[in-house]
């Protein structure tokens, strides 16, 4: 059984007849169950690299940052972001282009 998809469509509205069509600069396709992110998966689904998703996450206080101890005692992080800061970076963020 597959499950649901949610598709977060980013765009904005034609003034004059009120449409999206023809205006929209990204849309994201997600499964509807799924709550958390990771940073590889927002990087793959927004464009943006991973460089500027962590400094963006940092000073925007955008996601979690979840610290785990690596083999020789070095602290390693990962970001986790929601459904919501997704859609956030999708409509503020441009994809990066390098």
């Amino acid at each position: 059984m597959e499950g649901k998809l949610l598709k977060v469509l980013v765009g904005s509205a034609d003034h004059q007849s009120g449409s999206v069509i023809g205006r929209i600069k990204n849309l994201v396709t997600i499964p509807s169950t799924q709550k958390l992110f990771t940073e590889d998966e927002v990087s793959r689904l927004t464009g943006i690299c991973l460089e500027h998703l962590r400094s963006l996450a940092q000073t925007k206080h955008i996601g979690s940052l979840i610290r785990a101890a690596g083999a020789a005692g070095a602290e390693a992080g990962k970001w986790l972001f929601t459904n919501s800061e997704l859609m956030i970076l999708n409509v503020l963020c441009p994809r990066c282009d390098h």
